[in-house]
């Protein structure tokens, strides 16, 4: 196993606290779901080609492609897998596995409504679609 799990949950960790904000990408200021993993790629020094500026909506399938370009699909789970999630109140939701139950993601739900690390909420785990792994190398947008 490379050391990407530990550098991934690390720099996800930083954002912990940084409140939820709809298409934000602003550590420490707001940061939505998708935010947590594209700034914490960034931080890695990996661009995978963020787009911050869409709508509310369902963009599950797009979120899912993207990660094909990057990323391979994972069975077993590991610490630092990107997680993604379709469920009726989050079209689209995604975190990163913490390898102990959890997630670190934003929590947008009652007073924390901010990137937090919790165990895994109930109503996510049966919304699970699918695992990523990143594996290293700078990703490269297809044209």
């Amino acid at each position: 196993m490379s050391d990407w799990p530990t550098q991934i949950l690390r720099e996800a960790r930083k954002l912990i606290g940084t409140p939820y904000h709809h298409a934000g990408r602003l550590p420490g200021i707001g940061i939505d779901c998708w935010g947590v993993i594209a700034c914490t790629f960034r931080a890695l020094g990996v661009e995978i080609g963020d787009e911050c500026a869409y709508p509310l909506g369902d963009h599950h399938e797009r979120a899912v492609q993207r990660l094909n370009e990057f990323c391979t699909e994972a069975g077993e789970a590991q610490a630092g897998d990107i997680l993604i999630f379709r469920a009726t109140r989050f079209p689209l939701h995604c975190g990163f596995d913490n390898g102990a139950g959890g997630l670190i993601h934003v929590f947008n739900g009652g007073r924390l409504n901010r990137v937090a690390e919790t165990p895994m909420p109930a109503l996510l785990a049966s919304a699970l679609t699918h695992r990523f792994r990143y594996e290293g190398g700078l990703w490269q947008p297809s044209s």
